[in-house]
């Protein structure tokens, strides 16, 4: 099985954030992708709180935890496009609404 380096989160609501806190947190480098337009402003503001969150739970010392959090947010980037921001993924995490009619949509534009 190949190693997972990058990781492609399709979806950024409640759901996409937590796996893109989780994976950024773990050491990925994450390329997230949302076609609402207010999504990388809302990405980027809850990663960034998610973060704190688990900083917190691992015990880090307040100088040490907001060092950290900015050099792991390096590993994010938010992308308009979905070929892009999928495109030399590892793994793709999907995160999409509930509809079947649009999961279909979706994989159809995912490269294989």
């Amino acid at each position: 099985m190949k190693h997972v380096k990058k990781v492609a989160v399709i979806g950024t609501g409640v759901i996409g954030v937590s796996w893109t806190a989780f994976f950024l947190n773990k050491g990925f480098q994450v390329n997230a992708f949302d076609p609402a337009p207010d999504a990388e402003v809302n990405l980027r503001n809850r990663v960034q709180t998610y973060l704190l969150d688990l900083s917190e739970l691992n015990q880090q010392q307040d100088e040490k935890l907001v060092k950290n959090i900015a050099d792991i947010l390096k590993n994010l980037n938010f992308f308009k496009d979905l070929v892009d921001a999928v495109k030399d993924a590892d793994f793709i995490q999907e995160n999409g609404p509930e509809r079947i009619d649009l999961k279909q949509d979706l994989y159809v534009l995912v490269p294989t």
